[in-house]
């Protein structure tokens, strides 16, 4: 099954692909971080300045506006029950809420652009030779080469929903989804498990780094 990759457009020649890959991911590290420090009351004001810049940036670095905002839209998601739970449970939930998607959405945003401009394995050199902590570099390098997989695995389970069903919606169909999920995450584990006993088997004892 063919996908396209997160770093697809890495090799294209612009100003922005041509900068080292270590100004690129402080750059991001320190807009990550004014989004996490600012308090709430400046982000509605710093927040379509940001947005700006970040646009700039794409426009420059010629990666489609499409690509990047598919793959934002794919990971944002992921956050939504954490802003549900946020403006049910807070006093201030929906201006809190509110506050939590923004950041939510510029930090994931800068995120998906870097790799859609650096190559993974050169985000994953740099933070190495940064003396990253090597547990996590590996594990981001698993996530990023089994995400793939996964998706596929997705793809399929929903193609064959829609074949079923004819292709047509209804009410159940939030609880089909939510069944795919499940049986998703069990084989992700499942996987995880054939995996790690597969390298241990092969001498893999937590200290290996990149070649």
């Amino acid at each position: 099954m063919r996908h396209s990759f997160w770093d697809h457009f890495s090799g294209l020649d612009t100003p922005v692909h041509r900068l080292s890959p270590g100004v690129k991911i402080i750059f991001v590290i320190l807009l990550v971080l004014i989004l996490t420090i600012l308090p709430g009351d400046y982000i509605s004001f710093s927040a379509l300045p940001l947005l700006l810049l970040l646009i700039i940036i794409l426009i420059i670095s010629r990666v489609p506006v499409k690509h990047v905002v598919k793959r934002t839209l794919v990971i944002l998601p992921l956050i939504i029950p954490v802003i549900v739970l946020n403006s049910i449970f807070m006093e201030s939930g929906l201006s809190h809420s509110l506050i939590l998607s923004v950041r939510s959405f510029l930090s994931i945003f800068s995120l998906v652009l870097l790799v859609s401009v650096t190559r993974f394995s050169d985000i994953m050199k740099t933070l190495s030779r940064w003396h990253f902590p090597r547990i996590m570099i590996m594990i981001l390098s698993f996530m990023y080469r089994y995400f793939f997989l996964l998706t596929g695995e997705m793809e399929k389970m929903i193609r064959a929903v829609k074949l079923r069903s004819g292709g047509t919606g209804g009410p159940g169909i939030f609880k089909i989804y939510s069944q795919i999920l499940a049986i998703l995450f069990i084989k992700s584990y499942e996987r995880a498990e054939r995996v790690y006993h597969a390298m241990l088997m092969r001498g893999y004892d937590g200290n290996g780094g990149l070649q």
